[in-house]
């Protein structure tokens, strides 16, 4: 529906970028985040569109949030439509990165978006409508080698996205993690998101080995158009998978033949019998 307001976080670049831009042509509203005002307000494309509302917000601030939900209901005079985008990245073996890089990176992935979900819901749960895409990566659903602390992040994500989905259907809110294969953007690339590294690990040599690097990264606007479409649907699944075919079969599958490989070993084992 084109008076459908969206809220997306981290809006500024990448897959944010890309899909307020598609909303925005497409005629819907548009609410978007970024922690720095000087970066929304070089993005003159959105900017200058009279259904943009640029927020500041510091998505780990409970006040800073709520304020901005609050900001967007009364722009728009409604919200139906939450995008928890915002992301980064940390490359490295799980002993390479640091306590404090993995509270960064909770805190940017996992209870970021839990504090924009509980501003939102209150309002959606009056309204008895609501979306709710939390974005999310085929690392949250097989972990990649060298890539285990957004991995984590993800995880954690996924697992609040599933919870909720049931939770909150009697409401008719709808919830998913949306499961990113590879998409063009700076997270995996830009130098500044290499841990320290430890001698033997040779980090940067194995993640070249690692299935993700055999597919090239899709457009963040073809995410745009996926999510559209599922945001006009009465019903959507908890996983939204978006990506390159071939990788998306390989991560799902790989995660299903392991699961069923280590139950049928144990059980044929008699190793949990007991338990």
């Amino acid at each position: 529906m084109k008076n459908d307001v969206w809220y997306i976080t981290g809006v500024t670049s990448g897959i944010g970028l890309g899909l307020a831009t598609v909303l925005l042509e497409s005629g819907y509203k548009v609410a978007g985040t970024s922690r720095d005002m000087n970066k929304l307000i070089k993005i003159k494309t959105l900017i200058e569109n009279p259904n943009f509302l640029p927020l500041q917000v510091d998505i780990t601030n409970v006040n800073n949030v709520n304020d901005s939900i609050e900001k967007t209901i009364n722009c728009f005079g409604t919200l139906t439509t939450i995008v928890n985008n915002s992301g980064m990245g940390k490359i490295g073996a799980i002993e390479e990165v640091s306590n404090e890089d993995y509270k960064e990176l909770f805190n940017c992935m996992y209870f970021g978006p839990l504090n924009v979900i509980k501003a939102a819901l209150p309002y959606f749960r009056k309204m008895k409508y609501g979306y709710i895409f939390n974005i999310g990566s085929v690392g949250g659903i097989k972990p990649v080698p060298y890539i285990g602390a957004y991995g984590s992040a993800k995880f954690a994500l996924c697992g609040l996205s599933e919870s909720l989905h049931y939770e909150v259907k009697k409401f008719n809110i709808k919830v998913s993690y949306v499961v990113l294969g590879a998409f063009a953007t700076s997270i995996t690339t830009d130098p500044n998101r290499f841990s320290k590294a430890i001698d033997g690990y040779n980090t940067l040599e194995e993640l070249k080995k690692s299935f993700i690097k055999k597919y090239p990264g899709k457009s963040p606007f073809k995410l745009a158009e996926v999510l559209i479409r599922y945001g006009n649907q009465d019903e959507i699944p908890f996983n939204i998978m978006v990506g390159e075919a071939g990788l998306m079969k390989e991560v799902i599958c790989n995660k299903i033949n392991d699961l069923e490989c280590q139950y049928n070993t144990q059980i044929e084992s008699n190793l949990n019998t007991d338990l």
